[in-house]
């Protein structure tokens, strides 16, 4: 498996995917109305609406940039993985086996969210052109939102990703390594899972739970597995 390149196989099928969705948005352009709908207030009701043309072609404009972004991450991460500053250096066996596992992460993030991003879409543009109904518009993002989390933490979890935090240096060993990443992956497995929670409760509090959900809580696991992971250190260099 290549780690160097910026773009992989599977930017292929979101490139496709990504064409494929542009002409149909300009099929049904046509058929929607001059002033589309984003958003249900608190009360139910429908409100938040803009101009056709943002509301059209701002998702698909989020997409190309989510694509491009995510694969310069990859990139990043792919060289921090093998400790190799230049590509014409030679990485261990070992870091090139931790930078496939962080090039698999990356392309599950970057299907799960450009999924999304396309059922969004989509669901937006039904919902405008009355064949879907809006009443769910809401709970169906924070339920989509919450198994985005879920299915990131899933497989953060499995990939196994060792998350070298800045200031630790080279040396320390894998099991001080894959604590951050456990905690990370615990933290946003359980903040997917409570998010849509947030549905059955009243403005503004809604706000305040998804912000801490999947904002707060995430951190919180990063940071309890840094403080795991130092303890781990120590034990280890203190042994014998």
């Amino acid at each position: 498996m290549q780690v160097y390149s910026f773009f992989d196989k599977s930017d292929k099928w979101m490139v496709v995917l990504f064409m494929v969705t542009i002409i149909a948005t300009a099929l049904l352009y046509p058929l929607l109305p001059g002033q589309m709908v984003i958003h249900m207030n608190g009360d139910g009701d429908l409100g938040n609406y803009v101009p056709k043309v943002a509301a059209a072609w701002l998702i698909l404009g989020m997409l190309l940039f989510e694509l491009v972004l995510l694969n310069g991450v990859k990139k990043l991460m792919i060289h921090n993985a093998l400790q190799t500053t230049y590509d014409y250096e030679v990485p261990s066996d070992e870091n090139i086996e931790k930078a496939k596992k962080v090039k698999k992460y990356m392309i599950t993030l970057k299907a799960s969210i450009g999924g999304m991003l396309l059922f969004i879409h989509f669901f937006f543009l039904f919902v405008n052109m009355e064949l879907l109904p809006a009443a769910i518009m809401d709970v169906l993002i924070q339920v989509l939102i919450g198994a985005l989390f879920i299915t990131l933490g899933i497989a953060g979890w499995k990939c196994n990703i060792p998350v070298n935090m800045p200031g630790w240096g080279n040396e320390q060993p894998d099991e001080v390594n894959l604590t951050v990443n456990r905690f990370t992956m615990i933290a946003f497995v359980i903040g997917g899972s409570l998010s849509p929670v947030n549905v059955l409760m009243n403005e503004p509090y809604t706000t305040i739970w998804m912000i801490s959900m999947l904002g707060v809580l995430p951190i919180i696991g990063i940071i309890a597995g840094v403080i795991q992971g130092n303890k781990q250190w120590k034990k280890i260099e203190g042994d014998p």
